[in-house]
């Protein structure tokens, strides 16, 4: 089944293994994830992640000094307005 059809007009949480896909461009999940990201972006999905997927995806970044791509994880968490911060 395609994951749009999967997906649309449901919740999506998206884990630390997704996020790093989709900022780092991995070639082998980038499409899956892209067209979930496009779901979650036109508001056929709603969008969550937490606070510790933050962490997680941060984690390598920052000890290796990346600040760039620290950056990113940081505005696709915070400043995404289709991505809500999940409440557990």
């Amino acid at each position: 089944m395609e994951l749009s059809r999967l997906f649309r007009g449901n919740i999506v949480f998206l884990d630390t293994a997704p996020l790093i896909y989709f900022i780092e461009k991995n070639a082998r999940y980038l499409d899956a994830v892209r067209s979930v990201i496009a779901l979650i972006d036109s508001h056929q999905a709603k969008g969550m992640t937490s606070t510790i997927t933050l962490l997680e995806v941060l984690v390598l970044p920052l000890r290796e000094g990346n600040k760039k791509l620290a950056d990113k994880y940081k505005t696709i968490r915070f400043h995404q307005p289709t991505l809500k911060p999940a409440k557990f």
